[in-house]
């Protein structure tokens, strides 16, 4: 399910009233890229339990600025309970909805940027959307399209589908359409992480940098 599963372990620590962390999961988050948290990166989370359109992220974790999504076309649908997955936007190709995604980038001109995007979702024939990438908005052709990388399917009919891309260079800002393939799909929660990958001389001058920092502070 897409709400929160708690462990085995934690509901016997809970029990007990012992004071430990223990692992929440959710099937939004199958598969994170390696290097999550490290510099330059953003995480954005969205489950959809309420309506609003747009929406901010669930989870956010983006220094840059501001990331929303929003679902465009005719009369978008949020259905508040499909099979036990409290909150789900039906988004229908014939009614020409997107699912919009504005996530604000790191202003240094780097060379590249990586997206990585996961999916829970459920189309007829199981068919993945597309999904396209307009760095700083422009719609210039070819109009950059993630790779499905990795599907799942999951205990209720739903899929966790896992999409990448690098951006050559490091745009500003970017839009990522979640677009279906002449169909509806239900889409139950969206994870993205984006990565900022700066020069390897100015990476290697950033660790001589705190390299330097610490003997200073060692004198």
């Amino acid at each position: 399910m897409k709400k929160p599963v708690v462990s085995l372990v934690l509901t016997v620590l809970l029990a007990l009233g012992a004071n430990a962390l223990a692992t929440v999961t959710t099937d939004a988050d199958l598969n994170a890229p390696t290097w999550r948290g490290g510099d330059g990166s953003t995480l954005q989370m969205w489950f959809f339990d309420q309506s609003q359109n747009p929406a901010a992220p669930d989870v956010d974790q983006n220094p840059f600025g501001d990331t929303s999504l929003s679902i465009l076309g005719q009369d978008p649908v949020w259905i508040p309970d499909d099979q036990g997955r409290l909150g789900v936007w039906l988004v229908d190709r014939s009614k020409a909805n997107d699912m919009v995604i504005d996530v604000p980038n790191s202003k240094e001109p780097n060379p590249f940027k990586d997206i990585w995007l996961q999916l829970v979702f459920k189309a007829a024939e199981d068919r993945a959307p597309n999904i396209y990438v307009l760095p700083e908005g422009s719609a210039q052709q070819p109009v950059p399209r993630m790779t499905l990388v990795q599907t799942t399917v999951l205990q209720d009919g739903y899929i966790h589908a896992t999409y990448s891309l690098t951006i050559e260079p490091n745009p500003t800002w970017e839009k990522i359409y979640i677009r279906p393939r002449d169909c509806e799909v239900l889409i139950d929660s969206v994870v993205v992480d984006t990565q900022c990958i700066p020069e390897p001389m100015t990476l290697a001058m950033l660790g001589l940098g705190s390299l330097l920092l610490r003997l200073r502070r060692k004198q």
